[in-house]
């Protein structure tokens, strides 16, 4: 997304990776401009803010098209999309092949494959696209006819769009024919397939298939031949749908993941499996399935870990995949006072880390590590008050600090904490939202901010003090804010930060 944004926007990042600076460019770019973001065939949560649009463009508004209602639970407005009217259908069809559905001779057939079309555009388009600039009406009949025929295969859902591919694919040459041979699939997307319950044994015969994408499906097993697929880059598989359904072959129950299936994946470069915690039959194989995660050499695309458990305890085996993983998410577990539960030699890789709504978190980590965090997120229940102990000591790495919606915190760096002056040598970001009670940033006069570059405040209406100055925070260029905040500001703070406010 970022980089078509940058293509529409001519933008040079020549010489830039970080996408985080890549994100501030664009929403620098945008800011102003009057733009409207279409996305369609949306599946997941889309973080537009990490892409590089905010919530401050005042000009600015962002349309998604989806299935599936909770993925954007935070939109303003929600549009129900209905079939297509008589009317609209028939204007479609009219326009992709012109005003001969108006002769006598067609115009009844025109009307009986518009009805076939059941409303749906891809339809509409494949069909009239089939008889363009076709003026024989024996062509038309026939169409009809195929389409009206019940044919040899079981009634299924979308039938009118199955029939319209099959009718195209059917006309197709034969030298085109064999691109669409399930053989040589290379990408599946089987996502938000509610229905699905079971994948073919005859799935091993894919042996091109790269993309395999079964979230959001109803599927209560992997098959023991998607081991076969041993070309396999990607897969994507979540086994909520169809929570608590028995899963019995021949009278024994079956693991929601085989043994061994996983470990045979050996090109697999992502790999996502979305379970329900709750869920005894995952509880039951997560040693095992974390065991041959570890095992796999190629695992590089994000490696990235949410963990999401209650009060659940934590699988031994599921810190040897942390090991393993860049960035790292716990939510929502009621046990952990800090990430050191999952044993402190397993975090040496992380780079981005965020914690939320573990109510009983007191620290980031306990004891010492040298660890190369960059960026942490913290979020928190309303009545929450995260408590950050001594862990500033230990993110010397740290370059990105993100805490929002955090409603009791009043210190980011309190006093009482064992902090020396040069504790965040690297942090270029710090952005702080929605903390009503927040009343100062740092409480020691002589802490240094070497990195910080870009500082953003939202929502902080208690905190009317910045411990910046051009002395200890040479290089800090940007503090983004809102005029109201910055008319509140103490007027000392006022002059030292004169030129480096920017209103949003």
């Amino acid at each position: 997304m970022q980089l078509i944004l940058l293509e529409q926007l001519k933008l040079e990042v020549k010489g830039i990776h970080d996408i985080d600076q890549i994100a501030d460019m664009i929403s620098e770019a945008l800011v102003n401009k009057r733009y409207l973001l279409l996305l369609d065939e949306v599946f997941l949560e889309i973080n537009v803010k990490e892409v590089g649009i905010h919530d401050d463009h005042e000009h600015g508004a962002e349309v998604f098209a989806y299935r599936d209602r909770d993925f954007c639970r935070l939109m303003d407005d929600h549009i129900k999309i209905e079939r297509l009217s008589n009317d609209d259908a028939r204007y479609l069809f009219r326009k992709i092949v012109g005003d001969i559905i108006d002769r006598p001779s067609y115009k009844k057939i025109a009307d009986r494959l518009i009805k076939e079309c059941g409303g749906m555009p891809q339809v509409i388009k494949l069909t009239a696209d089939g008889l363009r600039n076709d003026d024989d009406p024996s062509v038309w009949r026939q169409l009809l006819s195929d389409m009206q025929s019940p044919g040899t295969e079981p009634v299924q859902e979308m039938q009118e769009l199955y029939k319209a591919f099959k009718l195209i694919y059917d006309k197709l040459p034969v030298d085109k024919k064999p691109c669409l041979f399930l053989i040589n699939l290379r990408v599946l997307y089987l996502n938000n397939c509610g229905e699905l319950m079971e994948l073919p044994p005859q799935l091993e015969k894919l042996k091109s298939l790269e993309i395999l994408d079964l979230r959001c499906t109803g599927i209560l097993t992997l098959p023991e031949e998607l081991a076969q697929l041993t070309g396999l880059k990607c897969l994507r598989v979540s086994f909520k749908q169809n929570f608590g359904c028995p899963n019995h072959i021949n009278g024994k129950p079956k693991d929601l993941i085989p043994s061994n299936v996983i470990a045979c994946l050996s090109s697999l470069q992502e790999l996502s499996i979305d379970v329900d915690f709750k869920n005894q039959s995952w509880n039951q194989i997560v040693d095992r399935v974390a065991e041959e995660v570890a095992s796999l050499k190629a695992l590089t695309t994000e490696r990235h870990l949410r963990f999401s458990a209650g009060e659940e305890d934590i699988p031994l085996a599921l810190s040897k995949v942390l090991n393993k993983a860049l960035s790292f998410e716990l939510i929502g577990h009621h046990c952990a006072k800090n990430l050191s539960v999952f044993g402190t030699k397993y975090l040496k890789e992380v780079e981005a880390c965020t914690v939320e709504e573990c109510n009983e978190i007191e620290s980031i980590i306990d004891g010492t590590i040298n660890w190369c965090l960059v960026r942490i997120l913290a979020k928190a229940t309303p009545n929450q008050r995260p408590k950050t102990g001594d862990m500033i000591q230990l993110l010397c790495h740290l370059q990105d600090l993100q805490v929002e919606d955090c409603f009791e915190i009043k210190n980011i760096i309190e006093k009482g904490s064992i902090v020396q002056y040069d504790s965040l040598p690297r942090l270029k970001n710090m952005e702080l939202r929605n903390l009503p009670k927040l009343f100062s940033v740092c409480e020691y006069n002589s802490f240094e901010w070497p990195s910080l570059e870009i500082t953003k405040i939202k929502t902080c209406l208690e905190l009317k003090d910045l411990p910046f100055s051009v002395e200890n925070a040479p290089r800090l260029r940007v503090i983004e804010c809102t005029t109201n905040w910055w008319n509140k500001l103490n007027d000392c703070a006022k002059d030292r930060l004169k030129d480096l406010h920017s209103f949003s």
